[in-house]
């Protein structure tokens, strides 16, 4: 291993290193925007070679013909809220074009008819481009992305929606909700974009998320059945961190002499040329008020078919008996989520910072789940109930759960395995069993009072009765009581009563006053208190305010989860997920590798107390501002950390779009005595160029560091009793540039391509794919999206990841004696791989 100098951290936090770096980025913006406004400038953007077809144009696009600004919106409102035109000689009828105009942009237009197509494939496409550009500045989780789009493929009639069926809308604050909401009861209905568009309150950014997602057709009064199916199987490069667990020696020492350790999970699973994950999906419709899915679905890596993921629903919703409101009932997996997901939200995937607001939003009340969740699942009858002022959430739940015993056949932990190891295999090498020990019934509900649209006060309730006690134990996870740090007091507080249950209950509350929304919830987990008694049993709490006018909104979140909190359903809002710094997160120091997904898998949210806010401005349509700024502190070991995020969005000229997102994190900064202490800063600069035909062409350049204090065993000479303390920060440096273009080969057939050279953690979104990647390779892709009739479209990416040769070094034995070791043996090897990955998506609708 390479000595680094001892002045290293000097160099890395230099004010004038930092200057420098932010005077290259800038400088770089400069000469990118530059060359773009040449480019345009250059000659007009339309030709009789580069026509812009009027049926398919965006406002932007239209605006860039030489006609009025009036004259480009008359333009674009008789396409978008009427009809499509058949003839560019219909411009020529349209109010305020006379013939001089019509002659001017005659040579630079031209009119391709629309041939039969379904809504919902081009939704599909919609959501997609929406998604991608959201996740290309804020990150999320893969799954969470299926789920939208689940959502999103079955539109909801506008006419037909109340006040919650509008809040479940992704992007849509409370505030434009009920603005909608009132002006469907005023007007009677919503007949198009052009009237939506109109009603008082909406926000110009709440109008632009609804309109992708409503119908405004009336229902068909005639039953018929119409659903979709989509077929996904992919394969990947895992995850650094799940490799490091499958990777991670089983019986140290006990290599037979290899550099490799074959008898580690990689190999006993067949990680080297793992299964390929799949999924089947099948929504499907019975009239307008029949539903019902079906996923199949397994893990990358899965080759046990009794591990499969079999999921299932069947619905029926709006109905009305007397005074009595049916939403919706259940029968088969359901999601379940009220107030500010405390007590009772059941998905498997955890997402930083989820305020419910904005892309963060978490759904209200009950759906059908086929989702890719496995763990968390809910299996039994859920429904929403309506009379008068009052709304009801109930839920029964009959299910197993994954779990790690302990010796006494208690419950030490739950368990995500990605992927999941049959008990067969545990027990072929002496462990105990983890997959489906746990049989957990829940059941529960929330009771609402409606005062008004919009205002509420809740109670909540659920209760989990178990076949086995919870006991978290650390002596059955680990033997190294020696490494037992502040953090594992999140451990050490796990549930642990003297029966086979476990009761949470919760009050919520929200009210809209005109422009600003406040909203909250306090919950509190049953252990020897009182139910009458506030605050004498551990307790979790979420209180926000939003505030929100047309160009801006403004965002205040205060949460706070006590150590001994420890609910399984809890998503609340938080920066981190449970048990990170534990030694879950040392799977070298487990006694089975595997336990280090509960952390790595962890979805609950981690014992913190703190305030965010968030900032968004549009200072004129071309530019948007977003600021984040969050304080928190780590109640496991009394951490505190910083977080603070600007996010730029400049369109100079409508082919040109700049991104710019800029992090400093912190934890304890300036604590040198501290080990964990850190400071974190990226900078992520994304440019975008629209060409003809909606081609585009994309350009990323990221970077950034991580510096903690000095570590001696990681920087000092390695050999035993030779080295000394140096002075001077470590770094962890990130970097990656990046190249993409999307060409449009007709309306119904695409390609994407593109490149990556990264070192270091990197996360992105690629065509259809959310992507996390960790290491130094340079990464490759292709794809294609056809869509090969109406009602079928199918896309394929293709990706290579072509790692560079690098040292895998195991600091654990730096500084050991070695020398009684016969032949003494470096721990480390020199690695190169080619990772070769596919991902085959088809969509199906009738």
């Amino acid at each position: 291993m390479k000595k680094l100098p001892s002045n290293i951290g000097n160099k890395l936090i230099s004010s004038k290193g930092v200057a420098s770096n932010i005077a290259r980025i800038l400088l770089l913006t400069i000469i990118i925007l530059s060359f773009s406004v040449v480019i345009v400038a250059a000659g007009d953007y339309y030709s009789p070679n580069n026509q812009l077809d009027i049926n398919r144009a965006t406002y932007q696009q239209i605006r860039l013909l030489p006609i009025t600004e009036q004259q480009a919106q008359t333009l674009y409102e008789r396409v978008h809220y009427g009809e499509y035109l058949n003839s560019i000689y219909q411009i020529r009828e349209l109010p305020g074009f006379d013939q001089e105009t019509f002659n001017r942009i005659k040579p630079l237009i031209k009119i391709t008819p629309f041939m039969g197509y379904n809504p919902e494939i081009e939704r599909l496409n919609r959501i997609y481009y929406r998604i991608a550009s959201w996740t290309s500045s804020e990150g999320t989780n893969e799954n969470l992305v299926n789920l939208w789009i689940d959502l999103a493929r079955n539109p909801l009639n506008i006419n037909e929606a109340d006040y919650y069926d509008l809040i479940n809308l992704q992007n849509v604050s409370p505030q434009d909700a009920l603005a909608v909401y009132k002006a469907i009861k005023s007007r009677g209905s919503i007949n198009s974009r052009g009237e939506l568009r109109t009603v008082q309150g909406l926000t110009g950014w709440g109008y632009s998320n609804i309109r992708n997602f409503v119908t405004y057709e009336k229902p068909s009064a005639k039953r018929e059945l119409h659903g979709d199916y989509q077929l996904r199987v992919f394969t990947r490069r895992m995850e650094q961190n799940f490799t490091d667990i499958l990777y991670e020696n089983v019986n140290p020492g006990d290599n037979n002499g290899d550099t490799v350790d074959y008898d580690s999970w990689y190999y006993r699973l067949y990680m080297e040329s793992p299964a390929p994950a799949t999924a089947s999906k099948l929504r499907i419709r019975y009239g307008n008020d029949f539903i019902g899915g079906w996923v199949l679905n397994r893990n990358l890596g899965e080759f046990d078919g009794s591990l499969w993921n079999n999921k299932f629903y069947l619905g029926v919703k709006k109905k009305h008996f007397g005074p009595v409101y049916l939403r919706n009932l259940y029968l088969g997996n359901y999601l379940v989520s009220f107030g500010q997901g405390l007590v009772m939200e059941n998905l498997d995937y955890f997402k930083p910072r989820k305020s419910g607001f904005s892309w963060d939003k978490r759904i209200k009340g009950v759906i059908g789940d086929i989702s890719d969740s496995q763990e968390y699942t809910l299996k039994g009858i859920a429904g929403e109930v309506s009379a008068y002022n009052l709304d009801m959430i109930f839920f029964y739940s009959n299910d197993r759960k994954d779990a790690i015993l302990n010796p006494d056949g208690t419950v030490n932990s739950y368990i995500i395995m990605t992927p999941r190891v049959p008990n067969s295999v545990l027990n072929s090498y002496g462990l105990d069993n983890m997959i489906d020990v746990l049989h957990e019934r829940t059941y529960g509900g929330d009771l609402r009072y409606n005062i008004f649209p919009g205002t509420y006060v809740g109670a909540s309730y659920y209760e989990s009765l178990y076949n086995r006690k919870f006991n978290p134990l650390f002596s059955t996870i680990s033997d190294r009581t020696d490494k037992q740090v502040a953090e594992d007091n999140e451990i050490l507080n796990g549930y642990d009563v003297n029966g086979k249950y476990r009761r949470v209950y919760g009050w919520n509350f929200q009210t809209i006053i005109k422009r600003l929304s406040i909203q909250g919830e306090y919950a509190e987990l049953e252990k020897n208190g009182s139910y009458f008694k506030l605050g004498d049993d551990p307790k979790a709490a979420v209180l926000s305010a939003f505030l929100q006018y047309n160009r801006t909104h403004l965002l205040l979140l205060y949460r706070h989860y006590d150590l001994d909190y420890d609910n399984p359903y809890n998503r609340g809002f938080s920066n981190y997920q449970r048990y990170k710094g534990t030694i879950f997160e040392d799977e070298y120091y487990l006694k089975n590798p595997l336990y280090g997904f509960v952390y790595d898998n962890s979805v609950t949210p981690q014992a913190e107390d703190g305030i965010y806010l968030e900032w968004r401005y549009q200072m004129f349509r071309a530019f948007t501002s977003m600021l984040e700024f969050d304080l928190w502190r780590r109640l496991g070991d009394d951490a505190h950390y910083k977080r603070f995020v600007l996010k730029l969005y400049y369109r100079p000229i409508y082919p040109v779009v700049l991104r710019v997102r800029q992090k400093w994190q912190s934890r304890d900064y300036g604590n040198i005595l501290n080990k964990t202490e850190f400071n974190n800063v990226t900078t992520r600069f994304y440019f975008s160029f629209r060409l003809s035909r909606y081609d585009d062409l994309s350009l990323l350049y990221f970077t950034g560091k991580t510096m903690w204090p000095p570590r001696p065993r990681l920087l000092d000479n390695p050999n035993y009793g030779d080295g000394q303390p140096i002075l001077g920060n470590s770094a962890s440096p990130n970097d990656a540039v990046g190249g993409f273009l999307k060409h449009n080969f007709s309306d119904y057939f695409s390609t994407n391509v593109g490149f990556l050279v990264y070192d270091g953690f990197y996360w992105g979104f690629e065509d259809n794919e959310f992507f996390v990647i960790d290491g130094k390779a340079n990464r490759y892709y292709i794809s294609m999206n056809d869509r090969l009739t109406d009602k079928l479209s199918i896309r394929f990416k293709y990706t290579i990841d072509d790692t560079k040769p690098r040292s895998y070094v195991d600091a654990r034995y730096y500084n050991e004696d070695n020398r009684d070791k016969d032949p003494i043996e470096p721990d480390a090897y020199n690695v190169h791989k080619v990772y070769h990955a596919f991902r085959l998506q088809i969509d199906w609708s009738w």
